[in-house]
């Protein structure tokens, strides 16, 4: 969250600055999903073109007042031009920050949904990063986690690639009884159950 962020409102007279700002924290208060530095952004230049089109507005009642202009009732093409291209980047950028979206959908998980789309756009471009090389078989995967500033390593809690988390010299403490199945399975990380399980599958008969 960029709360760092100062609207500043470059371009704008002091008054519209003033009222911009205001308008910015307003949008910041309605939708608070808007927190990154480029959302932040992009609402300022939101603001700006809003700004932008009430000048327009503005000089098209002005325009309107004048008897010369009222008699002839056309305003100038330039000048609609000018306000229609500012609405269309105006409702252009509300899509992008997604206020157009009902507010009461928006989701404070939104954040994580867009960073786990980054995160596939960015491991799609970057494989090598993701790549790792099995030390038993020396097949190669690609895993969801960087890899590239680790090895691959044997885990003393997986016999020659097995798919079971068990430790052999952790079970000969336990049938030592030097070790508790409590003791054993918080090694692990697993439940006392486990642990007789483990016994029954995988030890039976060595327990002393």
């Amino acid at each position: 969250m960029s709360k760092s962020y100062r609207y500043r409102g470059l371009g704008l007279t002091t008054k519209e600055r003033n009222a911009g700002g205001r308008k910015f924290t307003e949008y910041q208060t309605v939708y608070p999903h808007l927190n990154k530095l480029s959302d932040l952004q992009l609402l300022e230049h939101l603001v700006f073109l809003e700004t932008l089109e009430e000048r327009y507005k503005t000089r098209i009642g002005e325009l309107s007042r004048n008897t010369a202009a009222t008699k002839i009732g056309i305003t100038p093409s330039s000048l609609l031009k000018d306000l229609n291209d500012n609405s269309a980047e105006i409702i252009n950028l509300k899509e992008k920050l997604g206020l157009f979206a009902d507010k009461e959908k928006l989701s404070p998980f939104q954040d994580i949904e867009d960073s786990k789309k980054k995160f596939k756009i960015y491991r799609d471009n970057h494989p090598l990063e993701f790549k790792t090389t099995c030390p038993f078989c020396a097949k190669i995967y690609f895993m969801k986690r960087r890899t590239k500033d680790f090895e691959p390593h044997i885990s003393p809690f997986f016999d020659n690639g097995g798919k079971i988390l068990h430790n052999r010299p952790l079970m000969e403490l336990y049938h030592k009884g030097k070790l508790t199945k409590e003791e054993v399975s918080l090694v692990l990380g697993t439940s006392a159950d486990y642990v007789l399980w483990l016994e029954e599958k995988f030890y039976k008969g060595k327990n002393e």
